[in-house]
């Protein structure tokens, strides 16, 4: 939508005395404009100069006559925050007299946002951006260091989770105005479109939000931000002041934000909500109230829709020692471990008097990965760096520090001290609490273990090297045996398969791992051709759902093959007879 509005000599003066800047650093946006995708384009972007057309490519200085200009729709002025003033009666630089979170994503509803940020106290002036995104100005009441504007700005943006709920393809799409603590000389600088362009003229489309997502109008936006005027003091102070900063990261970005309406893992995060303030309250105390109060601050809380699905997840939570959840969504989407482990009740093992000694910043949560054979993930983060997982192949490796240095040599280039052996217990205990909700699952097809892989050659083998009814001798050369739902098979004829696969068994034991699979000793006996009876020693292995599905797909293909090659008058490569065999196995 557009708004026009008045315009009078004594606003366009407020107007330029507010947004006061760099006057050497700005650019003109020359009309006409176009949409492109998001974006709102202008015909063309430039410098005024001092003699236009004369080819002297001196910048003329930025004039209340470019801000009029602004307003009345001539042409659209960007500009630099980052300038010098006086203060105190002598010149400072790196000052500004504004900062800008600038928001740059679009077809947002950004009210609820507004709104919340309000409501904790902090003083600004949302407004929306030409393009359709939202500028929050925070003005300040006198010129203020460049550096401290920027560090205040950024504790709004980390609190609130800015960079997590407004990112794409995991970028972030929030910037800081002035983008830098310092001007760095003989630069163009980094500008902002100014609000209300064309408000005078045919309308303007970036204008100043009410808390009520209203416009306001141009000579009201101007006594709205003079009342709004604020310091980095004070948005410290509301900054610390917030709700939830004992909390997981995750949950204080949420609550404050408003964010997660029906089907975006609200029920999730307030299971994950229920274990940090169990911890923070205790099991014995009620805090159902606090519940209630943190569900409401979501978009859609799930007490006005089903407020018994609400105290189902309340009774579950006290029912039992549970761990946080913050390998699951939404949680993931919001987490910042290196702020998450300076919170009091953190989902983030922190460093205590046991594991301090081991150099980490600090040993997380095990995790267990539900491969065929479980293996293990620790978040370990390296001092200075930020946490990554290590792999552990079993808990025998968890228990020996001497490994453990070794796993994390190689994936993170950096050990941990050792420490008493008693310690090293207690720490791997703390890591592994709650390691029953941090399972993950994964389907067999994207299990890359070497014994998974082992497992899935085995199964090829049974289904795909079997011989026909009656050939029970050929077992004896590697082949597999299949009747009355039982795969008949020697362990020479599966290391001969495997060697064909390349498959190294390298310390694996196969008779161990074949007992796993549940296969069993077992005999098979024919007759040959002279009349004596031959007993086999072998393997015998129940079919069961995987082996069908796989031997059923094989059947087919033999069937095609068999097929294609009649057609082709080509013999069955499954003809051979006993009498063939015999024959060319004489010495048996």
């Amino acid at each position: 939508m557009r708004y026009k509005g008045q315009v009078d000599e004594s606003s366009i003066e407020k107007f330029w005395n507010i947004f006061c800047c760099n006057r050497d650093k700005y650019v003109i946006h020359k009309p006409p404009f176009s949409q492109e995708g998001h974006k709102m384009k202008a015909a063309r972007v430039c410098y005024a100069l001092e003699n236009p057309g004369s080819g002297d490519k001196t910048k003329k200085k930025l004039t209340i006559e470019d801000f009029k200009a602004h307003l009345y729709g001539q042409y659209g002025v960007a500009v630099e925050p980052l300038r010098d003033a006086r203060k105190d009666g002598r010149r400072v630089s790196n000052v500004c007299y504004y900062g800008i979170i600038d928001i740059d994503v679009y077809g947002v509803d950004f009210i609820p946002l507004v709104k919340k940020m309000y409501s904790f106290g902090l003083k600004f002036v949302a407004v929306r951006s030409k393009s359709g995104g939202l500028h929050i100005y925070f003005v300040m009441s006198e010129a203020t260091p460049a550096k401290a504007v920027r560090q205040s700005l950024k504790l709004v943006v980390e609190k609130f989770g800015l960079d997590a709920i407004y990112s794409a393809k995991g970028a972030s799409k929030v910037e800081i105005f002035p983008m830098h603590d310092t001007e760095t000389p003989g630069s163009d600088g980094k500008c902002v479109f100014l609000p209300y362009f064309d408000v005078a003229g045919t309308g303007t489309q970036n204008y100043v939000y009410g808390t009520d997502g209203s416009v306001v109008n141009f000579m009201d936006a101007l006594t709205v931000i003079e009342q709004n005027y604020t310091s980095t003091k004070e948005i410290d102070e509301a900054v610390s002041q917030l709700p939830y900063s004992d909390a997981p990261y995750c949950i204080q970005a949420v609550a404050l934000t408003g964010a997660l309406g029906e089907n975006e893992g609200r029920n999730k995060f307030l299971f994950h909500s229920c274990v940090y303030l169990k911890r923070k309250f205790g099991a014995q105390s009620e805090w159902y109230d606090e519940l209630l109060k943190l569900d409401s601050m979501l978009a859609s809380p799930l007490q006005d829709e089903n407020p018994q699905e609400l105290e189902d997840t309340y009774r579950s939570a006290m029912s039992k020692n549970w761990s946080f959840s913050c390998r699951q969504e939404p949680m993931c989407s919001y987490c910042n471990k290196e702020i998450c482990a300076k919170r009091k009740f953190s989902g983030v093992v922190k460093r205590t008097k046991e594991n301090d000694n081991t150099g980490a910043d600090f040993l997380g949560p095990i995790s267990r990965v539900m491969a065929r054979v479980p293996y293990y993930l620790w978040e370990i983060a390296p001092p200075g760096k930020a946490a990554k997982e290590v792999r552990f192949d079993s808990i025998g490796e968890l228990a020996n520090q001497s490994v453990v240095q070794q796993r994390c040599w190689d994936q993170l280039g950096w050990a941990p001290l050792p420490i008493k052996p008693g310690l090293w217990v207690e720490t791997v205990n703390t890591c592994m609490e709650g390691i029953e909700n941090r399972q993950i699952e994964i389907t067999a097809e994207s299990d890359t273990s070497e014994l998974s892989e082992l497992h899935s050659l085995i199964v090829g083998y049974l289904t795909h090297g079997q011989v026909q009814n009656g050939a029970r001798y050929m077992v004896n050369v590697g082949q597999v045996y299949f009747e009355d739902g039982v795969f008949y098979f020697t362990t020479e004829g599966v290391k001969q398969f495997l060697r064909v696969q390349k498959f190294n068994l390298g310390r694996t034991n196969l008779r161990e791992e074949l007992l796993k699979y549940g296969c069993r000793d077992s005999e098979l006996t024919y007759t040959t051709p002279s009349g004596r009876i031959s007993t086999i020693k072998c393997w015998a292995k129940d079919t069961d759902s995987e082996l069908e599905q796989k031997k059923t797909y094989f059947d087919d293909v033999l069937t095609q093959d068999a097929e294609r090659a009649k057609e082709l008058n080509l013999p069955d490569k499954d003809t051979e007879t006993l009498e063939d065999w015999d024959e060319e196995n004489s010495r048996f």
